[in-house]
């Protein structure tokens, strides 16, 4: 989901029929229409949007970026990074940084790269490969802005990313936990950070959370341990809901029901995380959400 300067809200689904969709809504969610049609790419998943300097909107869906010049009402493919030459086959994650360039990173075929833009997503180069780094990533699923204009990467093997030029150049800042899949991180109203993933292997969610823009980090809840959550996967977001209230939304699965949110009410403190069973449904990808 992104909220746009108008007020506009767009929200990503991944839909199994008809495919995945872009919808829209001008009034604060009380309705929505359906605005692109991702179905002809065939990929599922429309992962994460983002916001250029101009105003333009971007939305990453496997190797395409689309492009919206009027607030998400018109759509069209801006462009496709070449799976056999250029080495980004899935767009998970898309960010700008404080100098307006875009950066996207995700899944590749070779090496786990960084790209970046500086024209709004119309020309990308080759940033930096972190699979030469300390701990070799093969997918980078999150991307967030600091306060300070820093930018941090979470990847798939438990590891924080830190580029403190715009996204130029990256240096590994630390490990989170032994064998972690980090999958999302969110930037709270109060400075916190808050990274959710699932650790060893297991689908069992786990959060962690750093207090001094992410150069340490502590496990503040593990689902597994014990609860009846079981399950959590990449279609995840934390939703920083004001007061303190945090809701980490997505494809989180429960023992009692197809869905469930995880709800906390102090910045993501330890202690107070809880699961919240939403009403029971047929299509388990129903609840996923994919971008905020």
């Amino acid at each position: 989901m992104l909220r746009l300067d108008d007020g506009t809200i767009l929200l990503a689904c991944d839909d199994d029929a008809p495919g995945s969709r872009i919808y829209r809504s001008v009034d604060d969610g009380l309705t929505w229409t359906a605005e692109l049609d991702m179905a002809a790419s065939h990929i599922n998943n429309p992962m994460d949007g983002v916001i250029c300097s101009n105003g333009d909107v971007l939305w990453g869906n496997g190797p395409y970026i689309y492009r919206s010049q009027d607030n998400g009402d018109t759509w069209a493919l801006l462009y496709t990074f070449a799976i056999d030459n250029e080495r980004l086959t899935f767009i998970y994650a898309l960010c700008r940084a404080a100098n307006g360039d875009i950066i996207a990173a995700g899944e590749s075929n070779a090496g786990c790269w960084v790209w970046l833009s500086d024209d709004n997503g119309v020309s990308w180069a080759e940033q930096q490969d972190l699979n030469l780094g300390d701990d070799s990533p093969t997918e980078i699923f999150d991307i967030i802005r600091l306060p300070n204009d820093d930018l941090l990467i979470c990847d798939d093997v438990g590891g924080i990313w830190r580029s403190e030029d715009d996204g130029a150049t990256w240096a590994h800042v630390t490990q989170v936990s032994a064998t972690p899949e980090l999958l999302c991180m969110a930037l709270l109203s109060n400075g916190y950070i808050l990274v959710v993933g699932k650790k060893g292997g297991d689908p069992f969610p786990v959060i962690w959370r750093s207090v001094d823009n992410g150069a340490n980090w502590s496990t503040v809840c593990n689902f597994q341990d014990p609860t009846n959550v079981n399950y959590i996967n990449h279609l995840t977001v934390v939703i920083d809901a004001g007061d303190g209230n945090v809701v980490v939304s997505g494809n989180i699965l429960t023992d009692s029901a197809f869905g469930a949110v995880l709800i906390n009410s102090n910045y993501g403190a330890s202690g107070g995380w809880s699961a919240v069973n939403l009403p029971e449904t047929n299509d388990t990808e129903s609840n996923s959400a994919v971008a905020i």
